[in-house]
């Protein structure tokens, strides 16, 4: 696979932001229909490491939630209201609130993000039109993120993923509906974000833990794992 035909960063993003990047992975020949019980045994033992290790109160120190956090801030995001992904699941976990249930290969990944504190976003690969382009929003463009009813009219400042036919990712924390994984995916695109402060290695290790996850409990193959 020519990671190149992937993604390309536009240059307006890459002058104002020069220290963003993102790794990619993608595992083929999944099956996302089935429950397997490995799943649960890495929940918990996921859940009982996150109990021991973190609060409510100090969540918000933990070094890489505090990069999310600053670069939120940064780009117009309250990260009080709108939370970064791995810190929102903890989150959960500490209020005792169960681990969300979506689909074996969608909680695999989460588990990923949850242990490494990574923000990470899923694709199911055959509903994507490539090549993908980080680049920021325009005030014409409109977004139907996962769960949405009705698609929101985006601002202008938000960095966003998008391909040929629309937008699938407001950087770095809302995936949208039009590409989501669903039981039918055979082949999914993980992508991971970093922000200022984070190293990439941990990006890809990262990725690599979601790919390793979902080869867990769906099978598959891992392709190669990349930073774009």
């Amino acid at each position: 696979m020519d990671y190149n035909t992937i993604l390309t960063w536009d240059q307006n993003v890459k002058s104002k932001h020069p220290d963003l990047s993102i790794a990619a992975g993608v595992v083929s020949n999944i099956k996302n229909s089935e429950w397997n019980p490995i799943l649960e045994e890495m929940k918990q033992k996921i859940i009982k490491r996150i109990l021991e290790n973190y609060t409510i109160d100090n969540i918000k120190y933990e070094p890489i939630t505090r990069c999310y956090r600053d670069f939120y801030w940064r780009i117009g995001i309250d990260p009080t209201k709108i939370r970064p992904a791995g810190e929102a699941l903890v989150r959960r976990v500490l209020s005792n609130k169960p681990f969300p249930r979506i689909s074996p290969a969608v909680d695999a990944y989460n588990l990923a993000s949850v242990e490494t504190f990574i923000a990470l976003s899923g694709y199911d690969y055959s509903k994507l039109s490539f090549p993908l382009t980080v680049r920021f929003a325009s005030n014409r463009d409109v977004f139907k993120g996962i769960g949405m009813k009705d698609y929101e009219n985006l601002n202008g400042n938000e960095i966003v993923v998008s391909d040929k036919e629309k937008i699938v990712c407001v950087y770095p924390y809302r995936d949208s509906e039009l590409s989501k994984i669903e039981s039918n995916t055979s082949r999914i695109l993980i992508l991971g974000y970093s922000v200022p402060g984070v190293s990439m290695d941990k990006i890809v290790s990262a990725v690599r833990k979601a790919c390793e996850n979902i080869k867990i409990v769906c099978g598959g193959v891992i392709e190669k794992i990349e930073i774009l």
